[in-house]
């Protein structure tokens, strides 16, 4: 937020900072600047990244490795494949990107603040490198996958207004607007023709917050907002020789409106000093509404007009019996109405399946629990114990389908297995995490954090955005300008059997086991980080990731993670 000064006089100030990387030759400069008066302010900001393709560490599977990669020697769909002199470079996944920030703010009096934004991004195209990794008979699949240029740009106006008055004592309203390009772009080895479908979403939104304290002990807030999307969605197949396109299948509905409305109130009361009382309720109401071009696909329908609403709350309470316990509990229910992406977009979600819609899908509703337990011992130690469970019920899973009583239909020239999200009558998440940080010395410090997740649905499937346990530990040393942090990462092991359905389908992205099913193996990493402010105005960062060089993937990555990586900063201040 743009800052402005309590003097008649005008401020400048600003930071510039640079970074490099060596795992991927990232190079990113940054510059700020801000200028302030008693009631104008003003800040920009630009950003640029360029990252090369990203090596992967020398120890590990050879599965993981990039043996051969395709090359069209005249962008006319005469492909090659040729054999990667360096296995360990992950060709391609290089991209560039592009930020920019403004803000203008204006403060005519006390109780009124303004403030106007513009924000703007250009990412280049991306590669989907887990798609350019695909082999069909020893072949690799995909001549091109790619992001065509993401360009996201948003402008809004927000008011805040800070005078006591019957219904509040804080207002804030903030009105938006947000319009996002993406392309997705194909073609399969030595075919002449690409693929292209873009889509363009308009956001429009409007957010109204308040805020009344009655008294010391007692706040309540209140609001409402509201969403509507219009998607726009086309789909050509371009001739590389002579640049001519033909229409085909785009990935959503052209012309999709999602819109949703929503309000909540929230009470928080103080019980007395050892204790806080929160509860809150939201009411949502969302409405989708799309049709169908038959003309590519035969869909049993035509279209889709689809109201969903509910009504879900929550309770919570912080306690502190004593100065060094303290206990946090949250009970809520939750509520998921499915979106344009979840009811009709078309896909091919791993090779020789495809995603159809389903007009049929219904919200999921969740129930949580969460209870969280901090003991202090004289700053000394502290140690964080918390458990969760939710309970879902219709929850969104990807099962096989069926349209006009087939199983199977033809996509981009491909006859693949057909599957949709559909409700599952229920699934069950639950785990906990521990996190234990120590004072060795004044300026050493050890901290270790571990997380478990388990989840499977009503049929014992396990759900596919639960990860492997994880955790870290850090040896910390920090004294005046000086900071260090040693520190290992790791994550455990998921057997084929623990692996859910759809991610059993892409045995290109885990290593085989003795069965020569897919499994997602344990890994870890030793890093080193440091930084030094030589004063106030410069600071300077370097660190090692992955220090032993070690070649894993992360759970369900398509990309294999950077290997030893040198990684330094400078960072002015002016």
């Amino acid at each position: 937020k743009p800052k402005l000064t309590t003097t008649s006089d005008n401020e400048h100030s600003g930071k510039f900072f640079t970074r490099f990387s060596s795992a991927n030759f990232e190079k990113t400069a940054n510059v700020s600047y801000n200028f302030g008066s008693k009631k104008w302010a003003a800040v920009v900001n630009a950003t640029f990244t360029g990252f090369g393709d990203l090596r992967m560490g020398s120890h590990g599977p050879d599965e993981y490795l990039r043996p051969e990669y395709v090359i069209d020697k005249f962008f006319t769909g005469t492909d090659e494949m040729i054999t990667n002199a360096n296995p360990e470079l992950q060709r391609y996944t290089g991209y560039n990107q592009f930020n920019f920030l403004g803000k203008l703010r204006y403060r005519p009096g006390e109780n009124l603040d303004l403030l106007l934004n513009a924000h703007h991004s250009h990412v280049g195209n991306i590669p989907r490198y887990d798609r350019l990794i695909e082999y069909k008979n020893d072949k690799l699949v995909y001549a091109e996958w790619y992001y065509g240029p993401q360009i996201w740009s948003l402008f809004s106006g927000q008011l805040q207004y800070s005078k006591k008055n019957r219904l509040f004592d804080k207002m804030n309203l903030l009105a938006g607007y947000q319009q996002f390009n993406e392309s997705r772009n194909d073609r399969k080895l030595t075919k002449p023709t690409r693929n292209e479908r873009t889509e363009t979403v308009d956001i429009f939104s409007f957010n109204a917050d308040f805020d009344k304290q009655f008294d010391k002990k007692s706040e309540l807030f209140y609001g409402t907002e509201f969403y509507f999307n219009l998607v726009h969605s086309e789909g050509i197949a371009r001739e590389l020789s002579d640049d001519e396109t033909v229409a085909i299948a785009p990935r959503y509905p052209d012309g999709s409106v999602y819109e949703s409305v929503a309000g909540y109130v929230s009470y928080k009361y103080l019980l007395n000093e050892k204790l806080i009382f929160q509860a809150g309720a939201r009411y949502t109401f969302t409405h989708l509404k799309g049709l169908f071009d038959n003309k590519y696909y035969n869909f049993p329908f035509t279209g889709f007009d689809i109201n969903n609403s509910a009504l879900n709350g929550n309770v919570g309470m912080v306690w502190h019996p004593t100065q060094n316990w303290q206990v946090n509990l949250h009970v809520s229910s939750g509520f998921r109405s499915p979106n344009i992406d979840d009811v009709a977009r078309v896909f091919d979600s791993e090779p020789g399946n495809v995603v159809v819609p389903n007009p049929g899908l219904k919200p999921e509703y969740a129930r949580n629990f969460e209870l969280d337990i901090v003991r202090n011992y004289n700053q000394k130690a502290r140690i964080e114990l918390t458990g969760f469970y939710t309970r879902l019920k219709n929850a969104m899973v990807r099962r096989d389908f069926t349209l006009n009583g087939q199983d199977s239909m033809m996509y981009d020239g491909t006859m693949s297995k057909i599957e949709a999200l559909v409700n599952a009558e229920s699934a069950t998440i639950y785990g906990a995490s521990l996190s234990v940080e120590y004072l060795l010395t004044r300026e050493l410090r050890t901290r270790h954090d571990i997380t478990f997740t388990q989840g499977e649905d009503a049929e014992g499937f396990p759900v596919r955005h639960v990860p492997p346990t994880f955790g870290s530990s850090h040896l910390i040393y920090e004294k005046n300008k000086l900071f260090v942090d040693l520190y290992a990462d790791y994550s455990g092991k998921l057997d084929f059997d623990e692996l859910a359905p759809d991610e059993q389908d892409k045995p290109h992205l885990y290593l085989p086991d003795e069965n020569g099913n897919p499994y997602s193996p344990a890994w870890w990493t030793l890093n080193l980080k440091s930084s030094y402010a030589l004063n106030q105005k410069v600071t300077f960062t370097a660190g090692v990731e992955n220090i032993t060089d070690n070649r894993y993937r992360s759970y369900s990555s398509g990309i294999v993670s950077p290997g030893v990586n040198f990684v330094g900063s400078v960072v002015v201040r002016f």
